[in-house]
């Protein structure tokens, strides 16, 4: 018995939880769905496409978020460094000897074109992510169409459409737990 209380108090946290969550989440859907109204006006596209468009510039600019955060840590502690971190090495032959002497590389144009590489990479991430979320915003879309009869029930039907595919998601994760683990591998090793 106390096990059943004790998972009804979880729940109820969880809930709770994903309540407070749903609400900066309502905060950018409102946001990206304003672009993407805006993209289906300008380029006269359908809903899916349009949807499909502002998802993916939601997602590249969200992974993009959690692509540099490790780079922020690494950039603080090499700022703390009292080595040299621009100076790098080769070793060639020279009369039957190897020696140390140092690269001829261009940190620019490697700097250019690891930079131009993972733009690519970041953009075929996003475009991957925003095509597994489309099954949630469509679920999301179609909670807020059954909701949203007026046109002051917008907010709340943004709401509660953001906390049911959140939930969703959610539930999704806690049947599937290497989901995430999969989704921040391909992220930063794909």
């Amino acid at each position: 018995m106390v096990e059943v209380v004790q998972s009804l108090i979880e729940l109820a946290f969880f809930l709770l939880r994903a309540a407070l969550f749903a609400i900066p989440l309502t905060i950018a859907v409102i946001a990206f769905s304003r672009l993407e109204e805006g993209i289906s006006k300008k380029f006269k596209l359908s809903w899916v496409k349009a949807s499909a468009l502002s998802t993916f510039i939601a997602a590249f600019i969200a992974i993009l978020i959690i692509y540099l955060i490790p780079f922020f840590g690494v950039l603080d502690s090499s700022l703390n460094d009292s080595l040299p971190s621009q100076i790098t090495t080769q070793i060639i032959e020279e009369n039957g000897q190897l020696v140390e002497v140092p690269a001829d590389s261009n940190p620019i144009a490697d700097s250019a074109i690891a930079l131009i590489i993972t733009f690519f990479r970041l953009a075929f991430v996003s475009a991957v992510i925003a095509l597994l979320l489309i099954p949630l915003e469509l679920l999301a879309s179609s909670v807020f169409s059954r909701l949203a009869r007026k046109k002051s029930a917008n907010l709340p039907a943004f709401y509660l459409a953001t906390l049911a595919g959140f939930l969703i998601a959610a539930l999704i994760i806690l049947l599937f737990p290497w989901i995430p683990a999969g989704i921040a591998y391909f992220i930063y090793f794909s």
